[in-house]
């Protein structure tokens, strides 16, 4: 999964919407630049101003990313859902193997070999 996959799945709160997530945007917004293959894979094309004609990509980019930072990212769970579906669904043996390697793991890096 992208770096970014974990606040998709589990959301991101924004200053003005909240979400029961570990994550939030607390002073700095995404940045616009960052909107744009979306904006041009989508086909977007903003809203018009006031003389009719469309504004910007760059203010599309600002108005997009500063609505992401009001209202945040609503988890989508796309990840977590189908994991615990198929985690209960394990065998009792397999997941007690997986336990005990988990914390042969976690002993030999938090001891150093030991």
């Amino acid at each position: 999964m992208e770096d970014y996959g974990i606040f998709q799945d589990k959301g991101v709160s924004g200053i003005k919407k909240k979400y029961n997530t570990p994550y939030a945007y607390t002073n700095k917004m995404p940045p616009p630049s960052k909107m744009d293959k979306w904006i041009v894979r989508k086909g977007l094309k903003g809203i018009r101003g006031k003389d009719g004609k469309f504004i910007s990509r760059k203010s599309l980019q600002f108005m997009i990313a500063r609505s992401i930072y009001n209202n945040g990212i609503k988890p989508s769970l796309f990840f977590t859902k189908p994991f615990q579906k198929a985690f209960k669904n394990l065998d009792k043996d397999i997941i007690e193997a997986y336990k005990l390697d988990v914390e042969e793991l976690l002993k030999f890096t938090t001891n150093g070999n030991n």
